[in-house]
């Protein structure tokens, strides 16, 4: 009776350890998986981290590299109007009148480019002459 006691004892155990050593691995294997997941997330995390501050540094460069552009084009077109203006206004032909309202329009409201253009026009009115107002024939009044 004893031999068939030691024998069951001894199944026991082996079926036991056979039991606890599957459960160790499996424990052993899902925490290594889980644990390799969590690693490869955070370096997912990580990288997605270090895309999107460079993304936010290039949008931030993009932004400052648009705004110097703008004030450095306005800045051009300003002076380019300045110039333009004193040109006419020094060359004596901007003496005045109705019809000439529409010659001293800002250049900033005039796309950049009709710049030429309007220097070609402006600069071949101020090589025209002003009428002479003293001659017998402007003096002259039509009835």
């Amino acid at each position: 009776m004893s031999m068939v006691v030691v024998m069951v004892v001894v199944t026991v155990a082996v079926v036991l350890e056979a039991v606890v050593v599957v459960v160790v691995m499996l424990v052993v294997i899902v925490v290594g998986m889980v644990v390799v997941m969590l690693v490869i997330t955070m370096l997912v995390v990580v990288v997605l981290l270090v895309v999107m501050v460079v993304a936010m540094v290039l949008v931030a460069v993009l932004v400052v590299v648009t705004v110097v552009v703008v004030v450095v084009r306005i800045i051009i077109v300003m002076v380019i109007e300045v110039v333009l203006m004193l040109a006419v206004y020094t060359s004596g032909w901007a003496g005045g009148g109705s019809d000439n309202v529409g010659d001293f329009l800002p250049l900033s409201l005039i796309a950049p480019r009709k710049l030429k253009s309007f220097y070609a026009v402006a600069k071949s009115e101020q090589q025209q002459q002003p009428p002479d107002l003293t001659t017998e024939a402007n003096l002259t009044v039509e009835p």
